[in-house]
């Protein structure tokens, strides 16, 4: 079974484009629609006259290069072709509204420093802004063999049901990439002891004895947290046909920032799937600057997924 009915996948004219379409058609099935969407960037200041009939032909050519690939797909998908001229990552966004994506795939753009795996400004704007989950690949346009998911788990102040929408879309995309390939998901939390440094603090001579107690109150909490949560996803999953991905989990201790891409290497991940923002008012989650940090820092390729209810500010 497969979970993605709309699959937009964002071509550039180039050799990439093929394997990239044939991967999203792995990914679904006899009820998956494959769109294919031609990004053209006019150059600024060229409009009118010539500028104008110059990018036609382009557009025109490039159409019919992505006619071809797409009557060398699988029937059963029929890929849809449209060509747009504009900003590519506004183009993306509206293309992905308009067609209610469940996911879209494209190539990550040269990174502005190639000595670190930084994102270009318009894979930043798409992981930021895209409606719905954002698959950045890293020129290796096959199903991962190991699928990584980032999850996190409420503490005492968060918002256990918005945290578990955005684990449970996590998740189920996660595990839809991952049942293409026949492939486990492995579950990643990166955990730490916040009263430590109270502890340190406070506690006088008996310090290390009280801050090992401490850690090891907050490791067994966060152990149970994600037994639980593993509970939950299995039925979440079973409900989707998803049933036959095997969950695996793995807890890592310290920040977020600096464990999860430890994690992400150690464990020879092939994609990272993790929560780019949730809503206001959830303690804990990885929002913001650390989802950024994270993702910036591995090497990998990553899905970059919003919460339910997320509209791109693009769109408003």
């Amino acid at each position: 079974m497969s979970l993605f009915r709309q699959i937009l996948v964002a071509c550039r004219g180039t050799a990439q484009d093929r394997p990239l379409a044939e991967l999203a058609c792995a990914l679904g099935n006899e009820s998956t629609t494959v769109n294919l969407l031609g990004l053209l960037e006019a150059p600024e200041g060229l409009r009118g006259g010539k500028a104008d009939s110059e990018i036609a032909e382009q557009r025109d050519r490039f159409e019919e290069r992505l006619a071809q690939l797409a009557a060398d797909l699988p029937a059963a998908r029929l890929p849809q072709v449209t060509v747009v001229v504009g900003r590519r990552y506004l183009e993306i966004v509206r293309a992905a509204h308009r067609l209610g994506a469940d996911l879209v795939m494209k190539t990550t753009d040269p990174s502005p420093r190639p000595t670190i795996p930084l994102f270009a400004s318009i894979d930043q704007h798409l992981l930021r802004k895209c409606p719905c989950p954002i698959w950045l690949l890293r020129g290796s346009e096959t199903p991962p063999a190991v699928v990584v998911a980032a999850v996190d788990l409420p503490d005492d102040e968060a918002d256990p049901e918005a945290l578990n929408g955005l684990n449970r879309q996590i998740l189920r995309t996660a595990a839809g990439i991952a049942a293409a390939g026949g492939q486990p998901l492995r579950l990643l939390h990166a955990w730490n002891d916040p009263l430590a440094a109270v502890v340190r603090q406070w506690a006088g001579g008996e310090v290390e004895a009280r801050v090992a107690t401490s850690t090891r109150t907050a490791e067994t909490q966060a152990q149970a947290k994600l037994h639980a949560l593993v509970a939950a996803a299995e039925g979440w999953l079973a409900a989707d046909g998803l049933s036959q991905v095997r969950l695996l989990p793995h807890l890592v201790a310290g920040s977020a920032r600096e464990a999860l891409p430890r994690a992400v290497e150690d464990l020879g991940a092939d994609l990272l799937v993790l929560g780019t923002l949730a809503r206001s008012g959830v303690a804990g989650v990885i929002i913001g600057n650390t989802a950024e940090d994270v993702l910036n820092a591995v090497d990998c390729a990553v899905v970059a997924v919003k919460p339910p209810g997320y509209v791109s500010p693009l769109l408003t």
